[in-house]
């Protein structure tokens, strides 16, 4: 993802409740639809392809409605 969206990601360091620190990527909103877009479901495995499906769709409803902040 970071090369596909080099332009506009951010890699952010957070501390994680175990105290470690995690390396974090960050993509605008803006650009998170298309991303989500470009997942194919058949690489996605078995048991999260309902998921991935359902979170597609709620974006979809509600930016679809509301359209997108900003």
């Amino acid at each position: 993802m970071k090369q596909k969206f080099k332009s506009v990601v951010m890699e952010n360091i957070t501390t994680g409740k175990d105290v470690k620190n995690y390396k974090m990527l960050c993509l605008p909103l803006r650009k998170f639809f298309g991303w989500l877009m470009t997942i194919n479901p058949n690489k996605v495995a078995s048991h999260k392809r309902q998921t991935l499906s359902a979170i597609r769709m709620n974006v979809t409803m509600h930016y679809g409605i509301t359209g997108l902040p900003g």
